[in-house]
């Protein structure tokens, strides 16, 4: 075995919508130094956190949760359609940035590895107590749950194959299961309320007969 060094560039927080017009381009750089046959040739790239900018489409899914699950005619599988919609927007995040000039070049040049960190999901998310499952309820632990997944799609890939789609399936049959719960107990109280509404609109239409 012929030995010689291992050559490696660790990289984090990558954010390229905070990137002025003017400053450097951290990837055009990377790309100079992968993809450049006169340089030495680079092992590996390891992602320390950071990969992809969450915040924007953890904020816009929230929204999407948020405003369905106040809802009180969710019909049977709907829930299901709305998690999809949500998986698209998270996945958006990644395909936006690494379709960037110079990003898709060095992410095609060499191998990767990737450690997660909490922007991967959303900045400092274990310490939000407004994303605790306590007081932020089904909305905080499906989009959690959701981020995570697209997380383990894009950056565990190619690393966990097997045990992701077992992981998967296992996770959908248990899902499933509690959005059919979730989905009757909306259209229940929207009955109930309904029902409220229309037995005290009769109170009052019969107080208004003998005033």
């Amino acid at each position: 075995l012929e030995e010689r060094a291992l050559r490696v560039i660790s990289v984090s927080c990558d954010t390229p919508d905070k990137v002025l017009s003017g400053e450097p381009n951290m990837w055009e750089t990377l790309a100079e130094r992968c993809l450049r046959k006169e340089l030495p040739h680079v092992d590996l790239i390891l992602h320390l956190g950071g990969q992809v900018s969450m915040k924007k489409a953890f904020e816009d899914s929230w929204v999407i949760l948020k405003r369905h699950s106040e809802r009180f005619d969710l019909i049977p599988g709907e829930w299901a359609s709305i998690e999809k919609e949500v998986l698209e927007r998270l996945r958006s995040a990644y395909r936006f940035s690494w379709n960037l000039p110079y990003t898709r070049e060095v992410l095609a040049s060499c191998s990767h590895l990737m450690v997660c960190s909490d922007r991967d999901v959303y900045p400092n998310f274990t310490q939000d107590i407004d994303l605790s499952s306590d007081v932020g309820g089904r909305v905080v632990t499906t989009l959690l749950r959701l981020a995570r997944r697209v997380y383990r799609e894009y950056q565990r890939a190619l690393w966990d194959a097997d045990e992701l789609e077992d992981l998967n399936t296992k996770e959908e049959e248990m899902v499933e299961k509690v959005t059919k719960v979730f989905e009757a107990r909306r259209r229940r109280v929207g009955r109930e309320e309904a029902l409220a509404k229309a037995e005290k609109k009769m109170v009052e239409l019969r107080g208004n007969q003998f005033a």
